[in-house]
């Protein structure tokens, strides 16, 4: 595509914006090709052509860098497509302009290719904002960089403001991941950890810039953020790097922080702007508590990171908590999510993951840890390794995999699974080999269905192939030369054979290690053959117990509680055995399987 020539614009992307939307294309497929452009001066009320038989030339510095006057220019150009994959590009800065020449580059050899190379270049100045001056000594410079291929990626300075210098530096960061500016950011840090590093400022000088525009840099000094004595400050000549000295919460409130271990707040909520980052594993502890029993202790929305917090109250909708160690005195909205290693909690109905948990009210939700203490039990899916509840009564899920204790049950439509996937631990592995496992069948579908194919093509040509050896074994005899498409439809049917063999090499290959996953996830699972339910007391109808293997896929035996008592899986019948336990004696007495 290349569109008429237009003439005299200022705005050159007002024009692309109008041709891409005519042709239906994204401007950044589009570029222009310039063709002239006029220079205008404005020294008292209105802009004019430069006028060079009054001596204004457009480079001369003497003129343009003088701040009382205005410039601006016009161009001519038609718009084309972009080519793709250009092994060049025009680096814009403030105060200069650098040519990337890349690796495989190859130079134009005469001054028609190299006008045109220049044009090229001068279009995406233009149709960045470039002011357009000192185009003969930019032309020098680039003629004098252009010999060979170019092997190695080069950067040519092909332009560079005369007075103007952009000022450098003074630029504040704060390197913690997830650091938000807009918040006051709580960071749980390891000692001696990077925190935020300034680089230092260099001024710049006062000018015209690239874009024909007269800065004036101001004297001004960017202010340094402030930091208490529990930081470590490495000064080096380009700049402030800044470390914690101990673990703690580092503080961050404007320019300001802080370092504390311990932290109280009361009723957090979204509107105090607080962000929580950082590492569990830190010397931190945050006591949170209420001003009252109708408000949450942790409103909705907040995300929470510490290595020990205790909640005095409840925890809003939402909320998000990762510790190493938990206590609320207060209930977990069903919405809210908990990640820790231990954990005491009054209510729950959220989300929460750990490694040993009491919960003293378990009411809805999911729990999964490795071992499991609760008083009550009603309703809600926990998965643990090790499970011990005081009274469960109705609509429960349990998932173990080592030893469920029940003291008390007393209620109905419970449904209590052994499980390998109850080891959280074992779960993970397990179904990342189980992943393993499809992506292996997957691959054996394709293999088996190429085997066929060639299969097929074998059986087609075997006879003919048969013939085709007889031929060619006659020609040695006879000192002959072997007939050319003998030789090729020969050699197609030997390379049918090849490729069976090793696609079979292969197949042979993914089921080994078909069996290696698969006996790694037997090996896993094996625990559960040792795991036991005890009842202690209560008896109801209708609570189902179930036996689970993951490999085989789909094993399972099922039974229901018929009273106090011990429940294993027996697995040479393949039951769940009862074993009846008198509760005043222990005395076990004859094993009932069904």
């Amino acid at each position: 595509m290349q569109t008429k020539v237009v003439y005299d614009i200022y705005d050159v992307n007002s024009i692309l914006k109008e041709v891409a939307l005519k042709a239906k294309t994204n401007i950044e497929n589009l570029e222009i090709n310039l063709k002239s452009f006029k220079t205008y001066i404005k020294k008292y009320d209105a802009f004019r052509l430069i006028n060079i038989s009054e001596n204004e030339n457009i480079d001369d510095d003497l003129l343009f860098e003088n701040k009382k006057y205005e410039f601006k220019q016009s161009y001519d150009f038609s718009v084309r497509h972009k080519p793709q994959n250009r092994l060049f590009d025009v680096i814009i800065n403030e105060d200069s302009i650098v040519l990337h020449l890349k690796s495989g580059f190859i130079p134009p050899k005469n001054d028609v290719e190299i006008n045109e190379f220049i044009n090229v270049i001068d279009s995406i100045k233009v149709q960045n904002g470039v002011f357009l001056r000192h185009l003969g000594a930019q032309k020098e410079i680039i003629v004098n960089h252009l010999s060979n291929i170019i092997k190695d990626d080069i950067f040519i300075t092909i332009y560079q403001c005369s007075q103007f210098v952009s000022r450098k530096g003074g630029i504040f960061e704060v390197l913690i991941q997830d650091f938000d500016s807009l918040k006051n950011n709580i960071m749980a840090l390891k000692e001696n950890t990077k925190i935020a590093k300034f680089t230092k400022q260099k001024d710049g000088k006062s000018g015209r810039n690239v874009f024909g525009k007269y800065i004036n840099i101001l004297d001004y000094k960017v202010e340094l953020p402030q930091f208490s004595n529990d930081f470590r400050i490495n000064d080096s000549d380009d700049c402030f790097e800044y470390f914690n000295i101990k673990s703690g919460f580092v503080l961050q409130n404007q320019n300001n922080f802080s370092f504390e271990n311990e932290l109280s707040l009361k009723n957090i909520k979204n509107r105090d702007n607080y962000n929580f980052i950082g590492d569990v594993d830190t010397d931190t502890k945050i006591i949170i508590g209420t001003d009252n029993e109708f408000d949450d202790a942790i409103g909705s929305g907040i995300k929470i990171i510490a290595n020990n917090i205790f909640v005095n109250g409840n925890i809003g909708e939402s909320v998000r908590i990762v510790a190493n160690k938990l206590e609320v005195n207060g209930q977990i909205h069903k919405d809210s999510t908990i990640i820790t290693k231990e954990a005491k909690i009054d209510v729950h109905k959220g989300n929460i993951s750990g490694d040993n948990i009491f919960i003293r009210n378990i009411e809805s939700g999911i729990v999964e840890c490795n071992n499991l203490e609760s008083m009550i039990v009603n309703g809600g899916t926990l998965v643990s390794k090790n499970i011990e509840i005081n009274e469960l009564y109705y609509n429960s899920h349990i998932e173990f995999s080592s030893k469920c204790t029940i003291n008390n049950l007393k209620g109905g439509n419970n449904k209590i699974i052994f499980t390998p996937f109850g080891n959280v631990v074992a779960k993970k592995q397990i179904q990342s080999m189980m992943t393993e496992l499809d992506s292996i069948i997957a691959k054996q579908s394709v293999l088996q269905k190429k085997i066929s194919s060639l299969i097929y093509k074998y059986n087609q040509f075997h006879s003919t192939a048969k013939e085709l050896k007889e031929m060619i074994e006659k020609s040695k005899e006879q000192n002959k030369e072997i007939p050319r498409y003998v030789a090729e439809n020969y050699d197609y049917f030997l390379k049918i054979v090849e490729f069976i063999k090793s696609l079979k090499m292969k197949n042979v290959n993914l089921e080994k290690l078909k069996m290696k996953y698969s006996q790694k996830i037997k090996d896993l699972q094996n625990e559960v053959f040792d795991a036991e339910l005890i009842c202690k007391d209560g008896w109801l109808k209708y609570n189902d117990i179930v036996f689970e293997l993951i490999e085989p896929k789909a094993y399972s035996s099922k039974a229901v509680i018929k009273g106090v008592g011990r429940y294993y899986f027996d697995y040479e019948s393949k039951k769940i055995i009862h074993q009846k336990i008198f509760v005043d004696t222990n005395e076990e007495i004859n094993n009932y399987g069904f």
